[in-house]
């Protein structure tokens, strides 16, 4: 007789061992590892790392790798929402960006990053998550340039 290989999942389904942890779950895990480490004083480095991070990314993407493309926008824009002095967003809300862009700074994450173009999947997931859970102060942030 076959055992049944069925597991309850933290969202109460139920999902073959295989299927177990999605994409979400996968990046939500990375992204809470990352957020658990972050600091008030941490933000200066994070925001200063990136610009260069994401030169360097955007040098090696092609015309036809949109996918990459606009996760250098989201990138720009979540640590320009950070780094605004004049646009209020409260700590826990920081956190989370700074979290994400942390992650995204990492070389050796997941999926190392010096794999080309796959390396930076884990990246994506991890940055569309906060994306995902800040919608509403990203929404508030891009309606705040708008009006000035």
């Amino acid at each position: 007789m076959m055992a049944n290989n069925k597991k309850i999942n933290k969202k109460g389904r139920s999902q073959s061992t295989e299927q177990l942890y999605s994409e979400d779950d996968t990046a939500q895990v990375l992204f809470e590892q990352q957020r658990s480490t972050i600091r008030p004083e941490d933000e200066d480095q994070i925001l200063k790392e990136i610009p260069a991070k994401t030169r360097a990314l955007a040098d090696k993407v092609t015309i036809s790798r949109l996918s990459i493309r606009r996760l250098i926008i989201e990138i720009q824009l979540l640590s320009e929402m950070v780094r605004n002095r004049k646009f209020s967003l409260q700590w826990k809300s920081k956190a989370i960006v700074l979290a994400g862009l942390a992650y995204f700074l990492l070389p050796t994450d997941a999926i190392p990053d010096f794999i080309p173009f796959v390396g930076y999947i884990d990246d994506g997931a991890v940055i569309a998550a906060v994306l995902r859970m800040l919608a509403h102060e990203i929404e508030r942030y891009v309606d705040f340039k708008q009006n000035l």
